[in-house]
């Protein structure tokens, strides 16, 4: 038990630090310009309110960090909450406060919106380096391969697991939930697996086309930048998307042998878990230093002139984060405020894809709730 208290300490104490450290340090990433997801215009970038608006979201953020981690700690040691409660609601709630101050210091931003029509559609003729579709390619077969495996591989071995199954599992990797053997409870995780697997897979397809926001003048420039950048991501999301299908196939397999008794726990998890934790959130952080938003850092000699297109239009975005427009064919756009790519929502094509596959995964969710 202390064992086990100890790792829930210091998971909750890396869950705040990872999410609360990437959200501090997005303002401070952001191609110029841009302010809490408001186009406010190169030469306002300037204005003295801006380090102000940044130096209140961050104070509020780190006092925020301190407060979840003050409640999780508590929370967990007085037995109000069980431990494995805590460390899967703590992001989520380290999140939720940075919401409320990035919605607050947008509103304040909007003061600074530039104002007036459309900025000047720009295309890019410029050639550049491309974002190669083959890693993306590679993620999709092996989330797939992966998924069809964990499916065969707990069909296979369905009539010789007991009447009752694991389904949950300590942080030690000890069973510490069960529930009777049905299709749902032993083939739900393997079909999430390839459900995840290979949706997970489809992302990077996408961003490796995604469309560019570059700056005109000095289109050479910012359009080299958002290549490289746009390259990078292709790459950090089809890795995630790999050590995810281990990690889930890892599950999956292990979940069937300590059904079968020939595993006393799972094996190799927390390896796994690393793996996906040091791609996901390690290549996150190394994305927004080395490259910041849209190659920001990268776009040395072009920072000053002005955004174009739909990035630079405030008419299209919902609090900053959301892009609506259904004149615009493209399917992923630059966020505003965040590191990477968003769905443009007034795109059919993008909407459908978003609720099939969110609607896949909460219908495995609610039948395997419902089957037991």
């Amino acid at each position: 038990m202390a064992v086990e208290h100890s790792l829930a300490t210091v998971l909750m104490v890396v869950e705040v630090v990872l999410a609360g450290g990437m959200m501090l340090l997005i303002p401070h990433i952001t191609r110029r310009g841009l302010l809490f997801g408001v186009y406010i215009g190169e030469e306002a970038s300037r204005d003295e309110r801006v380090p102000d608006l940044v130096r209140g979201y961050t104070l509020g953020g780190v006092a925020w960090m301190a407060v979840c981690l003050a409640a999780g700690v508590g929370l967990t040691a007085t037995g109000m909450l069980p431990r494995h409660v805590m460390t899967l609601a703590l992001p989520a709630l380290t999140l939720l406060g940075f919401m409320v101050l990035y919605l607050r210091a947008y509103c304040r931003s909007c003061e600074l919106a530039v104002t007036g029509g459309p900025p000047p559609a720009a295309a890019c003729l410029v050639p550049g380096r491309e974002a190669r579709t083959i890693l993306p390619a590679v993620a999709i077969v092996v989330g797939a391969c992966c998924g069809v495996f964990a499916m065969a591989y707990a069909w296979l071995h369905y009539a010789e697991l007991p009447a009752r199954v694991p389904t949950h599992f300590s942080l030690s990797g000890v069973p510490d939930g069960w529930r009777p053997k049905s299709v749902v409870s032993v083939m739900g995780l393997p079909i999430l697996t390839l459900v995840m697997g290979t949706g997970s897979g489809v992302i990077p397809l996408l961003t490796a086309r995604a469309k560019r926001a570059i700056r005109y003048p000095a289109a050479a420039a910012s359009a080299e930048a958002q290549a490289r950048f746009r390259l990078a991501v292709t790459r950090y999301l089809a890795a995630g998307a790999l050590a995810m299908c281990g990690l889930l196939t890892n599950l999956s397999v292990g979940a069937i042998n300590v059904g079968l008794g020939t595993w006393p726990a799972l094996r190799a998890t927390w390896a796994f878990t690393g793996l996906l934790l040091s791609t996901t959130v390690g290549g996150a952080f190394l994305l927004a230093l080395r490259y910041g938003q849209g190659g920001a850092r990268l776009e040395r000699g072009a920072e000053t002139a002005p955004l174009t297109n739909g990035l630079a239009d405030n008419r299209h975005w919902v609090l900053g984060s959301l892009y609506v427009n259904h004149q615009d064919p493209a399917i992923l756009v630059e966020v505003r405020f965040g590191l990477g790519y968003t769905l443009n929502l007034g795109n059919w094509r993008a909407v459908a894809m978003l609720v099939g596959f969110v609607g896949l995964i909460m219908t495995i969710a609610a039948v395997s709730l419902v089957a037991n």
